[in-house]
């Protein structure tokens, strides 16, 4: 397994996300917005705080991405970066592929000065609150937002 960041430059990794992100929909009982080939495709090319990571099989298959960007902490006056989405197919889940990527999201989040880690997660989703406790996220008030998605965050130094 190899986790590469994606050069969101390039068609190939961009389609590589946007085709995880529909895989992503269908688990998720995600309606896409009727433009969302195109959409998505822009706005990773153009936006200018995204990056994803990728994750690829032996074969160079990618299996998995994490689509994030950088935002602020006003409280840690600081950077801070978020975790928008983390997707890793059926077929090599539970072999440390969403470990990997969210490794590498906290490595460029360090490098980059940020203090403060965000992410999104599903009430329901408990196998990927499971790792995301274990890499040091959570919350002291474990609100929802109305929608079923509790926001998680971890302080950095």
């Amino acid at each position: 397994m190899q986790i590469e960041e994606a050069n969101l430059q390039d068609k190939d990794d961009r389609q590589a996300i946007i085709e995880l992100n529909k895989d992503f929909a269908v688990v998720s009982n995600a309606t896409l917005a009727t433009d969302h080939q195109d959409g998505l495709d822009e706005l990773l090319r153009t936006h200018p705080t995204i990056f994803a990571f990728i994750a690829r099989d032996e074969q160079g298959v990618a299996v998995g991405y994490a689509l994030c960007h950088f935002t602020i902490t006003s409280f840690a006056a600081g950077r801070a970066a978020n975790v928008h989405d983390v997707f890793v197919a059926d077929r090599v889940r539970g072999k440390g592929v969403g470990r990997a990527l969210m490794t590498r999201f906290e490595e460029k989040a360090r490098r980059e000065g940020c203090r403060k880690l965000t992410l999104e997660i599903s009430h329901d989703n408990t196998r990927a609150q499971g790792l995301y406790r274990d890499l040091g996220f959570g919350d002291d008030h474990p609100e929802c937002d109305g929608n079923g998605t509790w926001f998680w965050f971890k302080m950095l130094d």
